[in-house]
């Protein structure tokens, strides 16, 4: 069964299930190429984005080009799900410079997001464009700042406290 056909099978829901198309794919030649590809995909991203995740949790590092197409490919996302999946994947992924303004665009989108852990993460990626790209700190602290005044969900300032609390912005 194919990476394609394997991610088409699968339900949707079952964690076991997507943690067995890792395990049949992951070691396969082309591997990431074949998940960014599919995740420009929207009948594939939610099943592409997570196993891409979860292959840069177990230690997988993106080559400059790969981390090129993964931001390229995280603009055009249209499920939440998947918007989560490439938020979380940012802390592994370096931001060529090339990319900023493309996920740039990308985190003020989420930021806007109805997806309480679509925003919190969105707010996690601010801190993680301002991190690797100094020109950001600025607006990206001043984001995390207003977010801290203004928003209501408890999930999504434990986030921004921890960002603040960690030193990834100054308070």
């Amino acid at each position: 069964m194919t990476l394609r056909s394997s991610i088409e099978a699968w339900n949707g829901a079952s964690a076991d299930d997507i943690l067995a198309v890792y395990d049949q794919h992951h070691s396969g030649r082309g591997f990431v190429t074949q998940l960014l590809r599919l995740a420009a995909a929207p009948d594939f991203e939610r099943g592409a984005t997570w196993l891409l995740k979860h292959h840069l949790e177990e230690g997988h590092r993106l080559s400059v080009k790969q981390a090129a197409d993964f931001y390229t490919v995280v603009g055009a996302l249209t499920q939440w799900e998947s918007q989560l999946h490439a938020l979380q994947s940012m802390v592994y992924v370096p931001v060529p410079s090339e990319q900023t303004r493309v996920v740039e665009t990308f985190l003020r989108r989420s930021v806007g997001s109805p997806r309480p852990f679509v925003r919190a993460w969105a707010y996690n990626g601010y801190w993680e464009l301002a991190r690797r790209h100094e020109r950001y700190a600025a607006v990206a602290s001043e984001i995390i700042h207003d977010a801290i005044d203004n928003e209501t969900k408890a999930s999504v300032l434990a986030r921004l406290r921890a960002i603040v609390r960690d030193g990834a912005l100054e308070s």
